[in-house]
């Protein structure tokens, strides 16, 4: 892929080539091109493949990820691959969680004959994942580091960096593949930024357009959110110099191509775009709960909420040292001082496995995490090098950029400044978990670390003055690690948590309070165990990689082998560490992988059941209700799991679903037909010695369940969302319907012995039911009230649809027999599929067009050496 590009700016530093650094901003180059030079561009993609292979190896023996995610998402797809089976296609609407909601927030499928997935096909070298996870990211950021001119060996060096910080690991375990993809294609876009503002015009607008229409693709668009505050920062970098150098007019045409590329790219994703921006102004997350409407009923999503997922100001520290937390939310080992003080406390198992899965490692300020964010020892105290030694245009901003990042990851930490950017900032209140801001220093601390590594094997300072600030950054590291040392000391290795899952054991249990704070005491111990073990090996790495690049500056050690040697060293650091978390025992047999998702009794009771209902699985809880998409695999369920719920769902949750009792007004309503509840004789609510395993979940049947439709006899007006919420507390639905009192209602229910309406097919994008009745009828449907999409037709004649009891559908029906169709054709979808195929085929087409330019070019070149020889 790099033979594609202007061949002086990318080989600059292959061997052969003198003085490959220029510090005043010129470079030197050869005309001739030699086949040889693309060795290292070779090597690198070589090893970047072996590397992920052999981290992945289990993947090759028949093995496939064991990830909550993805089991989740197979969940909340499994009824849009049916409806595939049979259709061809998949459905725009989704029955199987909430009562419905858009199935292109869950799997978009376009209809566009062309797409840029063929690139990223090509980009990830058609290998499986996660193999093309690790290869993606590493190949994006040396792409990055070739078009800043850094040598491909100290390139690699950077790559690797970038791919195997713990960050990467940790998301391919926990399933989030949008997201390490959408990272994957960061460095890819901010290369062909920086082409751009480097005067390649023609290949750094079309690589643009490309790399943003593959970032915005994988659908993450907090890490798109990210790039741009990324962008923003090199942006400014580069105007800062521009004015200063009075290039107003490389200012002014740079800005436009980027922004022109820039917009083309996202519009290849028109789609996806303008779905997501018209579900989102009915959802949670974008500010609009209906119940905002008074005080007394419910709040903005407010930056509490949004900063549960802060980094500890001390916690930043596992950057350079892991388990400065205690690492993950998991238990502690086995063999560690609490397991062996539960064994010497001749406590019952079932109440040792309560103790001991009560005092996770991780014991910092997070609700809970699959491990820190951690970028390599090494790689931390190369980037205080390069702080105090780089000369490059492009230290400023990736300080800067990196601080920032630091700085929000705090969240609720730095309050003043955090509640400041989520008050003004615009769009940054829509995210939550702040501590994904350190997606950011994953990429800026190695690339400032390539820079500086070429200003030091390949530029001309003086030793002594590269001594100087070798020996500075010996002390800057030194100051951190001590700082280290000093949070060892002083840390208390507790958390607020751990107090009061302590007191309720004991009260519940009936534990001697001394036994109970002893156990407590030894799980201190571990963690502050863990801490001092890492610290410990971060000083050892830094130690080893400070003596190769002392032993290097005094000239006692050459370029190639200190390189090397520190290739090695970074490898093995970040490695070791993503083996925590991604290890051969996150891979699971392909049997036991469908075993996971097999059905339970309960659900295969609930399935002898064809007809139409909703089921609500409260085995786990009602919070785990709304937590999990596991039962919509099997059912068409109330509950479900969805980042971004619609508000009036959540608002049922929030206000009458997780409550005590649940409204059961609401469950039927649902036509929330099944329960599925705990067994009565779970071994949590018994004494056992024998650890006896869980009992299955049993099914309860609603016998108030209203079915998928049904007639009201009168309709209670309320003024707002408000008292229509209230008004769920006490009313009767198959009685009466609430609607808001300007909803426009052509006549009042009349409703007569005999009427009726029953549900002919339920076809997702596609509702039909049969209505008979003497005068004019009023019908509720159990369905969720969704207005941008959905029409209801009357015998062909469109008929507006009412939101009625809060969140479902109503619609008046006049007298006679019907045929009423409920029609989903989301005006945003159409759209985006046409403006979508009209950008790719524009996208292709210039891209093409600057290919045949090229070979144009190098035509042309190749005739005038001819002619001069």
């Amino acid at each position: 892929m790099f033979i594609l590009f202007d061949r002086q700016a990318l080989f600059l530093f292959q061997y052969g080539v003198t003085n490959p650094l220029n510090l005043s901003g010129t470079h030197m180059y050869k005309e001739s091109f030699h086949w040889k030079k693309l060795i290292p561009h070779i090597v690198a993609v070589t090893l970047f493949v072996l590397i992920a292979v052999v981290y992945c190896q289990p993947l090759f023996s028949g093995k496939v990820l064991n990830q909550s995610d993805v089991a989740g998402w197979l969940g909340m797809v499994h009824q849009m691959q049916q409806y595939k089976a049979l259709h061809g296609h998949f459905p725009l609407w989704n029955n199987s969680m909430f009562g419905g909601m858009p199935a292109y927030q869950i799997a978009l499928e376009s209809g566009n004959v062309l797409s840029l997935g063929w690139f990223h096909r090509l980009f990830t070298l058609f290998l499986p994942a996660p193999v093309s996870f690790f290869f993606l990211l590493c190949i994006s950021f040396y792409f990055l580091a070739q078009v800043l001119r850094v040598n491909p060996w100290i390139s690699i060096l950077g790559a690797l960096a970038y791919g195997y910080a713990s960050f990467s690991a940790i998301l391919v375990t926990a399933g989030h593949e949008t997201q390490i993809q959408a990272m994957g294609y960061v460095p890819f876009l901010l290369g062909a930024l920086i082409l751009i503002y480097e005067g390649k015009y023609r290949w750094g607008t079309i690589l643009t357009g490309l790399f943003t229409g593959l970032l915005v693709a994988m659908n993450h668009p907090q890490i798109s959110y990210y790039f741009i505050l990324i962008a923003l920062a090199l942006t400014l970098g580069y105007t800062v110099r521009w004015v200063r150098a009075r290039r107003f007019r490389h200012l002014a045409l740079s800005l436009s191509l980027a922004l022109g590329a820039g917009a083309l790219g996202a519009l290849t994703n028109a789609t996806t775009l303008l779905t997501t921006y018209d579900y989102a102004q009915e959802t949670a997350r974008s500010g609009q709960l209906h119940m905002t409407a008074t005080s007394d009923a419910g709040q903005n999503r407010s930056s509490d909420d949004a900063f549960q997922w802060s980094y500890g100001r001390a916690e930043t520290l596992s950057l350079m040292v892991p388990n400065v937390y205690g690492g993950v939310s998991e238990s502690l080992d086995k063999d560690s001082r609490l397991s062996k003080a539960l064994d010497q406390g001749h406590l019952p198992s079932w109440e040792s496995d309560q103790f001991f899965s009560a005092f996770n490692a991780y014991w910092g300020d997070q609700p809970e995490t699959m491990g820190p964010v951690y970028l390599g020892a090494i790689i931390c105290f190369l980037f205080i090098f390069g702080c105090v030694y780089a000369r490059t245009p492009q230290k400023a901003w990736l300080i800067g950029v990196t601080a920032l990042a630091v700085l929000m990851a705090w969240g609720r930490h730095f309050a003043p400044f955090n509640d400041y950017l989520f008050n003004h900032l615009p769009l940054y209140s829509k995210f939550r978990a702040p501590s994904m801001t350190l997606f950011i220093p994953q990429l800026t601390v190695p690339l400032l670390v390539t820079l500086g590594l070429q200003q030091l094997f390949y530029g001309q300072d003086p030793i002594p003055f590269i001594q100087r600030r070798f020996n500075l950054s010996l002390v800057l590291t030194g100051a951190v690690l001590l700082a280290g040392i000093a949070l060892y000391v002083t840390l208390t290795y507790q958390s607020a948590q751990d107090v009061q899952r302590d007191q309720y054991l004991i009260q519940i249990n009936k534990v001697d309070p001394i036994v109970g704070k002893g156990f407590l005491q030894a799980a201190r111990e571990d963690r502050q165990d863990l801490f001092g073990t890492d610290l410990l090996r971060s000083m050892l790495f830094i130690a080893g990689a400070a003596l190769m690049l002392g032993l290097f500056i005094r000239k006692r050690l050459g370029s190639g082998y200190a390189l090397a040697g520190l290739t090695l060293l970074v490898v093995a650091d970040l490695v070791l560490v993503d083996t925590r978390y991604l290890n051969y025992h996150s891979f699971m047999n392909k049997d036991e992988a469908a075993v996971s998702i097999s059905p339970t009794p309960a659900d295969r009771a609930i399935s002898q059941d064809t007809s139409y209902y909703r089921v609500l699985n409260l085995s786990d809880g009602v919070d785990n209700a709304f937590q999990e998409s596991e039962t919509a695999y099997f059912h068409n369920a109330l509950g479900g799991y969805h980042p971004a719920r619609l508000a009036l769902i959540e608002d049922l949750i929030n206000y009458q679903l997780s409550t005590t009792p649940i409204n059961q007004a609401v469950l039927n309503m649902f036509n929330t037909k099944y329960v599925i509840l705990p067994h009565p004789l779970s071994p949590v609510t018994i004494s056992s010695e024998s650890g006896t395993p869980p009992k299955e979940p049993i099914v309860e049947q609603n016998q108030g369940a209203l079915g998928p439709c049904w007639l009201v006899r009168s309709l209670h007006r309320v003024d707002g969302p408000v008292e229509a919420m209230r008004a769920l507390n006490h009313f009767d639905p198959e009685d009466s319907a609430i609607i808001e009192r300007q909803a426009a209602v052509p006549f009042e229910p009349q409703y007569s012995n005999g009427d009726s309406i029953c549900l002919l097919h339920n076809d997702n994008d596609l509702i039909t039911y049969a209505s008979s009745g003497k005068k004019g009828d009023f019908a509720v449907f159990s369905e969720i009230y969704y207005p941008r999409g959905w029409k209801a037709y009357i015998d062909d004649v469109e008929t507006p649809i009412v939101k009625v009891d809060y969140a479902l559908r109503g619609l008046s029906v006049p007298p006679g027999r019907h045929l009423i169709r409920f029609v989903f054709r989301p005006a945003s979808f159409y759209l985006g599929e046409k403006i979508a195929s009209f950008s790719t085929w524009l996208m292709l087409l210039l891209f093409l067009g600057t290919l045949a330019a090229e070979a144009r070019r190098l035509w042309l070149l190749r005739g005038r050496a001819n002619h001069s020889s």
